[in-house]
């Protein structure tokens, strides 16, 4: 089984082959050590320990286009500002 048809199954409430292995995320310190103990440098990370593949794919969440960032109102010490994010 493939780690995209374990994925779906785990998440679909299938019948995967096993668990579904997500590598989180490391330190830098940590894997400056790993190297230091023997790990390669150039190695892809989740093939050396086993974990499964991810994609990801970069989506933008926010208004498209976003507003142009605005000064709605000055008062002496305040400001009342319209973000890109509105």
């Amino acid at each position: 089984m493939d780690s995209r048809k374990r994925f779906i199954d785990t998440v679909g409430s299938g019948h995967p082959d096993g668990a579904f292995l997500w590598q989180q995320w490391t330190f830098k310190d940590t894997r400056d050590r790993w190297n230091s103990e023997g790990m390669p440098v150039d190695v892809q990370f989740n093939g050396f320990f086993g974990f499964d593949r991810v994609q990801a794919i970069p989506l933008n969440f926010g208004l498209c286009p976003p507003f142009e960032e605005d000064v709605v109102e000055e008062t002496g010490e305040q400001e009342l500002v319209r973000e890109t994010c509105a």
